[in-house]
């Protein structure tokens, strides 16, 4: 071998050591079993792979693309089927606060359960070769089923969330939500509002705050039998949030310990399957995609809903792909139905109109990347104020779901197609949604780094996290405030009477005769 060879053969192992000592081992906990979630997670952990990084992953889902250094633990399918809604859409959106949030702590009680059962835990606790640089998981409003492994392994924990943010991730982080500039989670409040309308955000504020604790507190009993007698984790050990969100469709107020890695799941376009591509170039006067994304299954739609949309799409000149899980009965030759459909890259092709969505925040990306116009349809949850948001910036129509008729879809379609308007406004928002200092998996690797090398980033921690309610609105300052004012007052009043007694009996006597 010659000099010259032998340096380069020096010289590539020198960089193979060097990349496997930056190399961490990250574990992944997503219980959720909610398709979106999981593939905002997985895109987490991918780009951490990508870098160079061995990853765990445990979740509900499976890969379907195996990776080298990427290891999938299983669990229950059992939270696949507790995260899909079940009877009529339109029911469940008549559901009172208080049983939607019951609802949710239900669901995340059967993640606990469900992980408590993993034939893999143990192993996964007790294999000594387990020494996991970080935890990566997605938060649910009981954590604490997962302590034993944070305790473990004494390891940094930074959490994700797959939607924007929400009044309990705020108030883990300290992140300011303040009611008079920042819309509440699952209304349909937009961003900039009138007085009435930050009174009923004050209301439900404070009111979605109170049935949160009250809810979540009744499942203690599930938190502390799945610890295994371990004490529970403080929110204090977090060290960051991946959050599902860009200022470029909400700006607020944000810590520095909240990133925003909104788009991270997006990839480029794959080309389409024949038959939808035959279908979608055949369309003469474009194409409007209709999909409630992997929880909201579109049959679950009543069937006079149903009937609507179908009458409607055969009065308009344009083609339809409809994501829909059943077969449907008399259906318009322009419209193609399928209960699975490659959105993104459906969304990605340029005879693509319209996007009748019911707001997921997925979706949302896909959208927002390639300029299409919304018709929106939003249920639950995130849905509402993504859907107010986006109607404030002039990318869509809303359609209120409980008051759907054949002249407001029509209307709504018409709308977004034919006024230039909300695709002009559709390319400014994604001109500013791509436009960043880092990519989403680029921000992923720095910070998760970042981490690992500080052994946690707790001192990006804001003290607004820790201060209780009444300090954090200034309730004591006001009242001390108020109360020095009082005593100034009284006191003031006290000097005159004993100052001028005489002009305070003829002011007395004045009174008295009038």
């Amino acid at each position: 071998m010659e000099a010259q060879d032998e340096e380069k053969v020096t010289l590539y192992l020198i960089i193979f050591l060097l990349a496997n000592a930056k190399a961490a081992r990250i574990l992944g906990i997503f219980p959720t079993g909610a398709k979106s979630h999981f593939e905002f997670n997985k895109s987490i952990m991918k780009s951490l792979h990508a870098a160079g990084h061995e990853i765990t992953i445990i979740s509900p889902f499976k890969e379907t693309e195996p990776l080298e250094n990427i290891t999938f633990i299983s669990m229950s399918l059992e939270s696949l089927e507790s995260t899909t809604i079940k009877g009529s859409i339109e029911n469940f959106v008549k559901l009172p606060l208080f049983t939607y949030f019951r609802s949710i702590a239900v669901i995340n009680q059967r993640y606990c359960e469900n992980f408590s059962r993993l034939k893999y835990r143990q192993d996964v606790l007790s294999t000594p070769l387990s020494k996991f640089d970080v935890l990566i998981m997605e938060y649910t409003s009981l954590y604490h089923c997962f302590t034993k492994i944070v305790e473990k392994f004494n390891i940094p924990i930074i959490l994700t969330i797959p939607i924007r943010a929400v009044f309990f991730t705020d108030t883990v982080f300290g992140n300011p939500n303040h009611p008079a500039v920042v819309p509440t989670d699952y209304f349909f409040i937009p961003q900039h509002m009138n007085f009435i309308q930050k009174i009923e955000n004050t209301a439900v504020h404070l009111y979605t705050k109170f049935l949160w604790r009250i809810i979540f507190g009744k499942f203690d009993d599930t938190k502390q039998r799945i610890q295994d007698d371990s004490k529970s984790v403080s929110t204090k050990a977090f060290s960051l949030l991946f959050q599902n969100s860009h200022s470029s469709l909400l700006a607020r107020p944000m810590l520095q310990n909240v990133i925003e890695v909104g788009g991270i799941h997006l990839k480029p376009s794959k080309t389409l399957p024949q038959e939808i591509q035959k279908f979608i170039d055949e369309a003469t006067a474009g194409v409007i995609l209709f999909s409630f994304g992997s929880i909201t299954h579109g049959s679950f739609l009543s069937s006079n809903i149903v009937s609507m949309f179908k009458e409607v799409f055969s009065q308009i000149p344009q083609r339809v792909i409809w994501k829909y899980e059943k077969t449907l009965e008399e259906l318009p030759q322009n419209v193609m139905i399928s209960d699975w459909i490659p959105q993104r890259d459906i969304l990605a092709h340029k005879k693509v109109v319209a996007f009748i969505s019911h707001c997921g925040i997925g979706g949302i990306y896909e959208a927002v990347y390639e300029t299409v116009p919304l018709v929106m349809i939003p249920f639950y949850g995130d849905q509402l104020p993504n859907a107010a948001t986006l109607e404030e910036k002039g990318v869509g129509v809303v359609l209120n779901a409980l008051k759907l008729s054949k002249k407001k879809i029509k209307n709504a379609l018409d709308l977004v197609v034919n006024d230039t308007r909300y695709r002009e406004n559709m390319r400014q928002l994604s001109r500013r949604f791509k436009d960043r200092p880092m990519t989403p998996q680029e921000s992923v690797v720095y910070w998760t780094e970042y981490v690992i090398s500080h052994q946690g980033a707790l001192h990006l921690r804001s003290y607004s996290a820790d201060v209780p309610l009444h300090q954090y609105y200034l309730l004591d300052v006001l009242l001390v405030v108020a109360l020095a004012l009082l005593l100034l007052f009284t006191s003031v009043r006290l000097l005159i009477r004993v100052s001028f007694p005489k002009i305070v009996k003829m002011r007395e006597s004045k009174k008295k005769k009038n």
